[in-house]
């Protein structure tokens, strides 16, 4: 067996253990954090070459942001919050991660960036600030977020480009991924706030 097929055997391991293990939570808590345990193995069987078209029934009850990431729905985690939840989806803003809620921070996108950042480090997802016209120096994929901030009222929207080139979203938790005309596209009344190449942790790399 080679090294990454090993290492890929020991993630399903971890991943296993950790369904076993939320059957038997009390609270939604509990369900949280070993959620976001699986979410951290579940990444490296990824890959940073995102087609719309392969992946998309993977992120049902994800919305923008874990669209953006590539973070696949693990249903039978959040079917499992929402039972000790009273049917509450389970909240993917950015911050996430670390409990850090982004809209603490007002209209400080800075703060935002920030909070996404340290999503990323969480789930040891490398990020570099980017433009539209820079090729993608490290690997990886072009993720671009706008912000909204009117009275007091904070959101976030993200988009992510794929492999070939064109870019995708996800509005809400129970829409489906749509293809986009270019990343100018504006969101509602959002500003841009920002491109990343973002790099996931994946162990193997999909072929060309």
């Amino acid at each position: 067996m080679s090294l990454k097929l090993f290492e890929e055997a020991l993630v399903r391991i971890k991943l296993a253990k950790l369904y076993q293990k939320v059957q038997f939570c009390t609270s939604s808590l509990e369900i949280e954090k070993l959620y976001l345990q699986a979410l951290k193995e579940q990444i490296k069987l990824g890959t940073n070459k995102l087609c719309f078209t392969d992946d998309f029934q993977k992120y049902y009850l994800g919305n923008c942001y874990t669209y953006a990431l590539g973070l696949p729905s693990l249903s039978f985690f959040i079917k499992k919050y929402m039972e000790k939840e009273i049917e509450d989806i389970f909240p993917f803003n950015v911050g996430f991660m670390n409990h850090t809620p982004y809209y603490i921070y007002g209209k400080d996108v800075d703060g935002f960036i920030t909070c996404l950042k340290q999503d990323c480090e969480s789930l040891n997802i490398q990020i570099f600030e980017t433009s539209e016209r820079e090729k993608n120096a490290h690997g990886g994929y072009k993720i671009a977020m706008y912000f909204y901030y009117n009275q007091g009222i904070q959101d976030f929207h993200f988009i992510r480009q794929n492999s070939d080139g064109l870019w995708s979203h996800k509005q809400g938790y129970f829409s489906s991924p749509e293809l986009l005309s270019s990343f100018s596209y504006t969101y509602k009344h959002y500003d841009f706030a920002g491109m990343f190449e973002i790099v996931r942790p994946a162990i193997r790399k999909l072929k060309k």
